[in-house]
Order: C-alpha cells, then sequence, then structure tokens
C-alpha cells in the first residue's frame, strides 16, 4: 500500500516583530492578532496541533485534499512510493542492467496517449537527471513507452516523432510501442462499473488542435476493473525495472 506522507508541527508559536513594519504580536493559531496594540478579528482558523503521542500519518482524505489544493494552486506534483524498499547498492553490486521507465501516457485519458504535454516533458526530465546519478549512470536505460491501439503507419509515425523530440532534448532512450485496446475496452465498458468505481472530474475537451484543459462539472467513472488492467499492464514490462514515472491524472 502507498505509505502516506508525514507532517507533524511542534505546537511551539512565538511572539515576533518585523523591523521596518508595523509591529504584529500572534498570539496563537485560534486567537486574534494584534497590530500596534489594536485587536482584531481572528486571521487563523486552524485544528488542534497534534500531539507527541499521536499518530502523524494523515487519512486517505487528508491526504487527496493536500494534492488536490496543490493542484488548484497550479504546482507541480511528484508522488513518491516504495523508495524506502530501494536497494540502491545492489545494482551497483550486481553490475546488471535495469531500466527507468516512463509512461508518458495520462491513463484516464486514453485518447491523449501519443500527444505529449508539459507533465509529459516534466516526467522526462525527472527520469533523465536521475540517469544521470550514481548507480544509474552506468546501471541504467531509459524507456518510454508509448500505447497505441495497434502497430500500424500511423503509430510507426508516432514513435517516429517521439524519437525526433527525443534528439532533439539530448535524452538517450530506447521507445517502445505497446498495444493497448484490450485495457481501454474496460474504461467506458458500462458491464465493469461498480459502486466502488472512483469518479475523475472531466477536465479536457476536445478542440481543433487536439486535446486542451478545461474545467467542467462533468465526471466519469473508472472502474476497479480498468485500474488493475492497466496495473497489469505496467508490471509486464517491469521485470527489470528499478524506477519508473507515470502520469499523474489531472
Amino acid at each position: 500500500p502507498m505509505t502516506a506522507p508525514t507532517f507533524h508541527q511542534q505546537p511551539i508559536i512565538q511572539s515576533g516583530v518585523m523591523e521596518g513594519a508595523s509591529t504584529i504580536t500572534l498570539h496563537s493559531f485560534n486567537s486574534s492578532a494584534a497590530i500596534n496594540g489594536n485587536d482584531m478579528f481572528p486571521i487563523f482558523n486552524f485544528g488542534e496541533l497534534r500531539q507527541e503521542d499521536e499518530d502523524k500519518e494523515l487519512d486517505v482524505y487528508s491526504y487527496v485534499q493536500i494534492i488536490k489544493d496543490a493542484l488548484n494552486l497550479n504546482k507541480s506534483i511528484c508522488l513518491a512510493r516504495n523508495f524506502h524498499q530501494l536497494q540502491k547498492d545492489d545494482i551497483e553490486v550486481n553490475k546488471r542492467k535495469v531500466f527507468v521507465d516512463i509512461w508518458p501516457v495520462n491513463f484516464i485519458f486514453p485518447e491523449t496517449s501519443t500527444q505529449f504535454d508539459v507533465t509529459c516533458l516534466y516526467m522526462l526530465q525527472l527520469a533523465t537527471i536521475l540517469s544521470m546519478v550514481k548507480p544509474w549512470k552506468t546501471r541504467a536505460t531509459l524507456r518510454v513507452f508509448l500505447c497505441i491501439d495497434a502497430i500500424n503507419d500511423n503509430a510507426l509515425r508516432t514513435q517516429q516523432h517521439l524519437d525526433e523530440l527525443l534528439s532533439q532534448l539530448r535524452i538517450n532512450a530506447q521507445t517502445r510501442m505497446i498495444a493497448w485496446e484490450n485495457v481501454t475496452s474496460l474504461l467506458n465498458n458500462t458491464s465493469t462499473i461498480n459502486d466502488s468505481a472512483a469518479t475523475i472530474p472531466v477536465e479536457q475537451q476536445a478542440t481543433t488542435t487536439g486535446i486542451a484543459a478545461a474545467t467542467t462539472n462533468s465526471f466519469i467513472d473508472i472502474s476497479d476493473v480498468y485500474v488493475r488492467g492497466v496495473n497489469e499492464l505496467i508490471r509486464q514490462q517491469c521485470d527489470s525495472t528499478s524506477c519508473l514515472y507515470l502520469y499523474l491524472p489531472r
């Protein structure tokens, strides 16, 4: 299971003075502030701080809300998982080739699988930086996976476009085409959607140039069957993978 990040702050607050400005005294998180001795209405309304003996792990709802808030602020987000289990020294000791895999695919919107947006470029950048650090520098090969419905002329042209993009970015990586029509067929298959399906807001709409982000109130159902299908598709390619980068749906 994913390990939720922990956030903890010591319940210690001291009054402070800002030089060259009005004197600001902050009494506590949930009390009023005083500027130049004049009381004001409460300016903070935070919950109670955790005590030393309380669990510091976030619940699922709080964890998701933090990510949601960051997205609303248009921040770049990178979620790291299972790195505490990474045996980095073994990569160099065993002297075996490993892979750093990049899946620049928004799995919630398969129709955009051959389009490369800012998020895709960000993933490529992160993976490239990792490949320049020991032990990956001498042991790892970058692989970029291109998800297609079928291997045809259009797919070959898309792969050529990706190769040219990597060349322009001076990224030394292999490109691999993966047929996934058997997985995408599960996305809108109503027979697989159940009460436990997650709902994802539709934030993309068709334009004359492709797919662009747009905020709407619509939702699509993401079935557990589809999520498991995507997970299995990735796992089948990860026998010698040391680290992989996945597109975080918006």
